[in-house]
């Protein structure tokens, strides 16, 4: 049962795997190339073919082997039929989920094909009400009491327990309306990204916020530090971290810029202008945000250097003011 929850879980996730997805090695014709140590075989070319097939007999039977597992499992009963059941029902799940990662890859091949941008929110609101069902009876098993309940949750940690009692509905409809915000970033113009992602991303960081708060966090880059990355360290390593980078680093970034300008004068003219407009630009730090936080507790020697790293163009998702506010918002 626990798979059920990862695979429905990774919706916050990239993709990591195609799993289920039917592929076939289609081989060049039998033609040879030459190579320094004579003629050989051209190499094979994998191509994956992927098909959608998503209908109502499929999520049905999801449904119903959702209903009879949850039957099984408080009745506690036949634990043979419920470990049975609970295969059939991974089973079930997983093919919803591999048809919805179909529909997402054949978006994400043609974002400007209508028909399949519908299919994959389609495929959105269906995983998403599957998402939140699979929590939901998952939470009544547990609160049943069920004689069966310690194997049925044997393989689960204490903090995945806590998790998902604390799972409520909205959880699954703000991660489904972070994905609509970014078909909708995706739809937008090159002319219209600077100011028609202002209010996509501030949305985003309100819904990441939220979600963060449901489970009982005071904030995304907490709940994300602890659930979604599951750091294996504690803040307290990272403070001692910060204080080495403040002591160390300067010296270090400094031989490293003094030998780049070194080399700097060999570039072409063109590669000169290119790393520049990186170089040349001043941070503009307006709004209290973590970043600037960050960058305001370090010492001066430290700051004129780490301030080069988040100048424009090294930020993603910058609004108007600037301000870099929300988790995950740089790349360095």
């Amino acid at each position: 049962m626990k798979k059920c929850i990862c695979l429905l879980l990774i919706l916050c996730l990239a993709i990591s795997s195609f799993a289920g997805c039917s592929f076939s090695i289609v081989p060049e014709e039998d033609e040879l190339e030459e190579s320094p140590s004579g003629p050989r075989h051209r190499e094979q070319v994998q191509t994956i073919a992927l098909s959608y097939t998503m209908d109502q007999d499929m999520i049905d039977s999801c449904y119903a082997e959702l209903e009879k597992y949850e039957k099984l499992a408080v009745a506690a009963e036949d634990w043979d039929a419920t470990d049975a059941c609970s295969e059939t029902l991974e089973d079930a799940v997983s093919l919803l989920m591999d048809q919805y990662w179909i529909a997402y890859i054949l978006y994400c091949l043609d974002e400007t094909d209508e028909t399949l941008k519908a299919q994959y929110l389609d495929s959105l609101d269906i995983i998403t009400q599957m998402e939140a069902d699979y929590n939901e009876m998952c939470k009544r098993v547990w609160l049943s009491e069920t004689p069966f309940r310690d194997r049925i949750f044997e393989d689960w940690t204490q903090k995945e327990i806590d998790l998902m009692l604390l799972y409520d509905s909205q959880i699954a409809e703000l991660e489904k309306r972070n994905e609509e915000l970014t078909v909708a970033f995706r739809d937008l113009g090159d002319d219209d990204k600077e100011t028609g992602m202002i209010p996509l991303y501030n949305e985003m960081v309100k819904n990441n916020n939220r979600i963060a708060e449901l489970y009982g966090y005071d904030n995304y880059y907490e709940y994300a530090y602890d659930v979604i990355y599951q750091r294996d360290y504690e803040f307290q390593e990272i403070e001692k971290l910060r204080q080495y980078t403040a002591l160390y680093l300067p010296g270090i970034f400094q031989n490293a810029y003094d030998s780049f300008y070194e080399n700097y004068s060999d570039l072409s003219k063109n590669k000169q202008k290119s790393v520049a407009q990186y170089t040349y630009k001043a941070y503009d730090a307006m709004a209290e945000n973590y970043v600037c936080l960050y960058l305001a507790d370090l010492p001066e020697s430290a700051k004129e250097y780490m301030e080069g790293m988040f100048t424009d163009g090294r930020v993603v998702f910058a609004d108007s003011t600037r301000s870099y506010q929300g988790a995950f918002t740089t790349e360095i």
